[in-house]
Formats: structure tokens, C-alpha cells, sequence
């Protein structure tokens, strides 16, 4: 079903049921969450917000190949990146 549905409403939906939660998991403010400038992919959701002023960023990915196994592959990617100050 989501395949088939256009980027737009996906975040609209994101945007009435999802946001809230994710910005409290995040110790954030819905409100604070804006989206992210920079970024036009389709396969996620992306926003920037600050966390205690530092800047931060907030990936909803909503595509059902996003495994648990595949995304944290990417989070430790990202991860070994900032530590190598990339």
C-alpha cells in the first residue's frame, strides 16, 4: 500500500500521527522539527532540529525494505564517519 502513495501524503501522515511521538523519543519539540533544506530523496523523511544546541538530525525512513539489520548498517556508518570527521 505504501508503494503507492505519493511522497506528499506519506509526509502528511508522518506529519499528523508520527512527528509527536518521534520528537518526544528524541527529547524534542514537534515544532522544533523543521525540514530538512538540503534534501529531496524519496525513500525517507528528513528533518534537522538542536538537542541541548547542537545541531541534529531526525530520518524517518517509511520504505518497507528498511530492515532493522539495514538501518543499523547505516547508523554505524554514519556513525564511523563523524568519528572520522567526515
Amino acid at each position: 500500500m505504501i508503494e503507492n502513495m505519493q511522497r506528499e501524503e506519506i509526509a502528511a501522515i508522518c506529519n499528523r500521527e508520527v512527528l509527536e511521538n518521534a520528537a518526544k523519543l528524541f527529547d524534542t519539540r514537534k515544532d522544533a522539527l523543521k525540514v530538512f533544506a538540503n534534501y529531496e530523496g524519496a525513500a525517507n523523511l528528513v528533518y534537522e532540529y538542536k538537542h541541548d544546541g547542537s545541531p541534529r538530525i531526525l530520518r524517518i525512513s517509511f520504505t518497507p525494505d528498511r530492515t532493522e539489520e539495514r538501518i543499523r548498517s547505516e547508523l554505524h556508518f554514519v556513525k564511523y564517519l563523524a568519528e572520522n570527521g567526515v
